[in-house]
């Protein structure tokens, strides 16, 4: 009687073989868990895109609201006049511009669907901007009307 001989093809997996693959199995995941965690900690740590738009629009409005006549909001827009110059925010195709004396247009926040504007008191001027993907965010501006 003699032992039918064994091909290596037709062999099962050796303890070796199946140690590498619980191994690298178990690198890949911990890697992702770790790549996950440290996403959720890299969200939470920094402002979207939108976020920083609408941080960046409040940073270069504050400077054009020193020294002004009396700001006018209507609508979609505010408009002030500033050294002898006017200046407009308003809503165009869905993007909060800048336009200086009537001409050129500045972007200055972008998906949005309506702002509103409105004097508050004597030195303070409130905004709300909506969203195109429905959400709200509000900034109030101190201005400082120009001596005569």
């Amino acid at each position: 009687m003699q032992i039918p001989s064994v091909t290596r093809d037709e062999r099962g997996v050796t303890f070796v073989e199946l140690l590498v693959y619980v191994v690298g199995f178990s690198l890949i995941a911990t890697s992702l868990m770790a790549f996950f965690i440290w996403k959720q900690t890299v969200e939470r740590q920094f402002p979207t895109a939108d976020e920083m738009e609408f941080e960046l629009f409040q940073y270069e409005l504050a400077p054009l609201l020193r020294w002004i006549e009396r700001p006018v909001p209507y609508g979609n827009g505010s408009e002030c006049r500033k050294d002898g110059r006017s200046y407009g925010v308003r809503l165009v195709n869905g993007t909060v511009r800048l336009q200086k004396d009537g001409s050129g247009y500045v972007p200055l926040v972008t998906n949005v669907d309506s702002i509103q504007w409105e004097v508050v008191s004597s030195t303070d001027l409130h905004c709300t901007v909506y969203r195109s993907n429905g959400k709200r965010e509000e900034a109030s501006f101190v201005y400082a009307i120009a001596p005569k």
